[in-house]
């Protein structure tokens, strides 16, 4: 999670490089009900109760055109029936042709950040700050 903005956006009189910390320690310990997350989006936008993603086969995918706002800022959403008849919804804050295709290119980018993170590299553990020492 990259919390650069959120940094600079909680006041206080501590240095940003504290309130970095602070903020890294806090989402370290705290852990978020995503599923719960997910059903407030959708619940939020009606999706569940319209006719969008019922006529969806599997692979089938929808992108609905109408702009949606969560606090004055533009959500779209889009829909793909997966294979075992789930469904996966992306919601993004810019309208995209093919949401699908950008969600599994960063989906590979968070899943290789956190394998040299946590998973076998530790790569924060080494506290290494220059490539060149690797």
């Amino acid at each position: 999670m990259n919390l650069r903005r959120l940094v600079v956006a909680v006041e206080g009189c501590t240095q940003i490089a504290s309130r970095h910390r602070r903020l890294q320690r806090f989402f370290r310990e705290v852990h978020f009900d995503y599923d719960a997350l997910a059903r407030l989006l959708v619940q939020s936008f009606g999706f569940m109760q319209g006719h969008y993603y019922r006529s969806l086969t599997i692979g089938q995918s929808t992108v609905l055109r109408k702009v949606r706002h969560i606090n004055d800022q533009p959500v779209w959403l889009s829909a793909l029936r997966l294979e075992k008849g789930g469904l996966l919804i992306v919601a993004s804050n810019q309208k995209q042709q093919q949401p699908f295709e950008i969600y599994g290119k960063r989906w590979a980018i968070e899943t290789l950040f956190q394998a040299l993170k946590k998973r076998g590299f530790n790569r924060e553990d080494t506290r290494l700050t220059h490539y060149f020492r690797i």
